[in-house]
């Protein structure tokens, strides 16, 4: 069965995320019409992987898109279990066949309390799961200022690529898509989701 639910992005509130989970395969969008499809590996397959479109936290690689009501499957995870490809064939129906924002469900909350009379100030992060309860805490630490104003940490280098099987000579066009950093849902522009970055040619 399929899990449909909305929870909230935290530290700082930045939207909403709808996410539909099917086993260990999951959708999530943030605005409800570009999704990227997500399967969470074992932790064995983990270690004899090395891919940089993941969440490091519980091992979620990226495994498909869908931009603009296109299904678009990722090559290369040779390690995927049999019922992937179903899982996300039938994700994709479904979150093409529905209505958005689904109902929220991160109603587990952990908040920053006043030192004084332990009053709630602010809310750092909630979660659907109870059993997220028991894992460590966040650093309670609020900072209310512009992102501007935030230190920003050099992004890791970027290695991922993709060993293609052999093409005929010829002219190649070169297409990319940018996925957002928390959500990895596909960045949209007015040219849909794919830019070109130019073309190469094979001999």
């Amino acid at each position: 069965m399929i899990r449909m639910y909305s929870k909230r992005l935290l530290m700082p509130f930045v939207g909403v995320i709808q996410v539909a989970e099917l086993g260990r395969t999951r959708a999530m969008s943030a605005d409800g019409v570009n999704w990227a499809i997500q399967y969470a590996q074992s932790e064995d397959t983990h270690r004899r992987t090395n891919n940089p479109v993941e969440d490091a936290g519980n091992h979620y690689i990226l495994v498909a898109t869908i931009a603009r009501g296109y299904l678009e499957k990722k090559p290369g995870h040779k390690y995927l279990d049999p019922d992937v490809q179903s899982a996300i064939d039938r994700l994709y129906e479904a979150v093409t066949g529905t209505t958005v924002p689904f109902a929220a469900e991160d109603r587990y909350e952990y908040w920053l309390l006043d030192d004084a009379d332990a009053r709630p100030l602010a809310l750092l992060q909630s979660t659907v799961n109870e059993n997220d309860m028991k894992l460590p805490s966040p650093h309670p630490v609020w900072l209310a200022m512009p992102a501007a104003q935030l230190e920003i940490q050099a992004p890791e280098p970027v290695n991922e690529y993709y060993v293609l099987p052999p093409v005929s000579p010829g002219e190649y066009e070169v297409r990319v898509v940018v996925y957002h950093p928390e959500t990895l849902t596909p960045l949209v522009t007015d040219e849909g989701a794919e830019l070109s970055l130019g073309s190469v040619r094979v001999e």
